[in-house]
């Protein structure tokens, strides 16, 4: 009966010790997918395609987010652009168009020109205190003035004439006239506001001439 007694005793011990092995096996918790190092992709890296369409528009293969990335277009410079070459000074012409201008005024193509064939120089050489002497310009003494710009159509003062006490006399507002390029000047009278007035003719065009105190020539 003894021998029994151990006997059980030794498989009931051997029993629980299955047991308890068993029952740990199943309490211990698995392993949760994130202690688990990432697989690796096996999807190619999609690279942007300089050709493809704009993001966001139909057909096209890259994202908003591509956009983000993609070289930027560089700043408008503020710097001014280059400059044009200067333009000559006002009123003064070239070797050519001098040439051009003498051959237009000298008529009779005898080297010099009279009042009579070029009325508008002499009045220009009067108005400049620069009388032409011998009442001959020759083609040297021209050539010079209009080099210098003598020849240059003076400018005209928005919203002239002006009233004014003018000191001018008819003679000098008839050359103001005849330097302006105009032609068959009537007689001249100074009105109440102290303006040179009188008919005259431009490009065979009849008119007005009126020439104020500040020497502007306005025809109308």
């Amino acid at each position: 009966m003894k021998r029994n007694t151990v006997k059980f005793a030794l498989l009931g011990a051997a029993s629980f010790a299955l047991a308890s092995t068993a029952w740990a096996q199943q309490s211990a918790p698995a392993p949760r997918p994130s202690d688990a190092p990432p697989p690796a992709s096996t999807q190619p890296v999609q690279t942007t395609n300089p050709t493809a369409n704009p993001a966001g528009t139909p057909g096209s293969d890259r994202t908003p987010g591509d956009r983000l990335n993609a070289p930027r277009a560089p700043a408008a410079s503020n710097a001014p652009a280059t400059a044009p070459a200067p333009a000559p000074a006002s009123g003064k012409f070239t070797q050519a168009q001098c040439d051009s201008m003498w051959a237009t005024s000298d008529a009779d193509n005898n080297g010099e020109l009279s009042e009579t064939e070029a009325a508008r120089y002499f009045a220009m050489h009067r108005g400049a205190s620069q009388p032409v002497e011998g009442g001959k310009l020759t083609r040297d003494a021209f050539n010079a003035a209009c080099l210098a710009g003598l020849y240059a159509e003076a400018p005209v003062d928005p919203g002239a004439p002006y009233a004014g006490a003018n000191s001018f006399t008819e003679g000098q507002a008839r050359d103001r006239a005849l330097a302006m390029g105009l032609t068959e000047i009537g007689e001249l009278k100074k009105d109440n506001d102290g303006i040179w007035r009188g008919p005259a003719k431009r490009s065979n065009a009849a008119g007005q001439v009126a020439v104020d105190y500040k020497g502007n020539v306005v025809f109308k």
